[in-house]
C-alpha cells in the first residue's frame, strides 16, 4: 500500500500544498511562495554599499543599510513623502500646504482664519489651545450646525442617536426606517386609546407616537424588542402606563382623565391671566 501524502493550505496564497520536507513535515507555503521569499531574502543580504545621497537632505546614507535605501533616515522619508503632496496655498499666500483629502481648497491655517473672520490670524493657538474670537466662534458654530444637517439628510437621524445605539446595544433604539415600518403597520392609531397619532415626534406633544413593549422590559431578564412585541402609542399613553401590567383599558380611562385635568386647569389659568 502506498502511503498517502498529507495535503495543507498555503498559509500566504491558500493554495493546496502537497510537498513534504526531509522529516516528513508538511510545507507551510507552496513552492511559488518559497521562491519569492528567498528571492526577496538575497535581495537583502549584499555587502555595504558608499557614496549614496539622501533623496531629501543629501547626506550619505549608512552603507550597511539596503540596496534600495533613498533615505537616510525615518525622518527624511517621512518629509519627503509629506512634500510630494503639498501643493500652493489657494489663500494667495505663496506658501506651501499639505493638500487636504476631504477639503476642496488646500489653504493654510492663517488664510483660513483670516477667511472666517479671526481677530487675530497670525496666531496660532489662544485661548487655551482654540481660539475664542467671535469670528472663529461664529464659523466653527455654523460648520457644526451645516454637518448635523447633512448627516440628518442622509442617515435619518442625528450623529448622537446613531452613536448611542451603536455604544449602547443594551438600550432600546431602533433606526428611523424601522420605525416608520411599525408606525405604518398600526395605521398612525394608538393601541391604547384608538386615538390617531401625531405624524412627527416632539418631546413638548403628549400625542407624539412612541413604541411601547406589550411585555416591559422590566418584567423580564432579556426585554423582547422584537416586532411582535411593540405597539404604537401616545407619548403621554406610554408614559402613563410605564411597566404597569394593567388591562388597556384601565390605562386608558387614566389617560382621559389627565387630559380631562390639564384643559381644565390649562382653562383656569387663562382665565385667572383674562382677570
Amino acid at each position: 500500500m502506498t502511503a498517502s501524502v498529507p495535503t495543507t493550505t498555503c498559509t500566504r496564497c491558500r493554495a493546496p500544498v502537497s510537498e513534504t520536507k526531509k522529516n516528513g513535515n508538511p510545507y507551510l507555503r507552496c513552492a511559488r511562495c518559497r521562491t519569492r521569499e528567498a528571492a526577496t531574502t538575497a535581495a537583502f543580504e549584499h555587502g555595504p554599499v558608499y557614496g549614496r545621497p539622501c533623496d531629501w537632505c543629501g547626506e550619505e546614507i549608512d552603507p550597511n543599510k539596503r540596496a534600495g535605501a533613498k533615505c537616510c533616515s525615518i525622518e527624511c522619508r517621512s518629509a519627503k513623502s509629506i512634500n510630494a503632496r503639498r501643493v500652493p496655498c489657494q489663500g494667495g499666500c505663496g506658501r506651501l500646504v499639505r493638500s487636504r483629502k476631504f477639503s476642496p481648497e488646500s489653504k493654510c491655517r492663517t488664510c483660513m482664519a483670516i477667511a472666517r473672520g479671526c481677530l487675530t490670524p497670525g496666531v496660532r493657538t489662544c485661548g487655551g489651545g482654540k481660539c475664542q474670537c467671535e469670528g472663529c466662534y461664529l464659523a466653527k458654530r455654523d460648520a457644526r450646525h451645516a454637518g448635523n444637517l447633512k448627516y440628518r439628510e442622509l442617515h435619518g437621524e442625528s450623529y448622537s442617536t446613531t452613536w448611542w445605539r451603536i455604544n449602547r446595544p443594551d438600550q432600546f433604539n431602533l433606526p428611523p426606517a424601522h420605525r416608520l415600518r411599525l408606525f405604518e403597520r398600526d395605521g398612525w392609531l394608538c393601541a391604547i386609546c384608538h386615538e390617531p397619532t401625531s405624524l412627527t415626534f416632539s418631546y413638548t406633544d403628549p400625542l407624539s407616537p412612541t413604541l411601547d413593549h406589550i411585555e416591559p422590559q422590566s418584567a423580564v431578564l432579556i426585554p423582547d424588542h422584537s416586532d411582535t412585541n411593540l405597539r404604537l402609542t401616545h407619548a403621554i399613553c406610554n408614559k402613563i402606563r410605564s411597566n404597569r401590567m394593567e388591562p388597556d383599558t384601565v390605562i386608558a380611562e387614566r389617560v382621559r382623565r389627565r387630559r380631562q385635568y390639564q384643559e381644565t386647569y390649562s382653562l383656569s389659568s387663562l382665565t385667572l391671566i383674562g382677570k
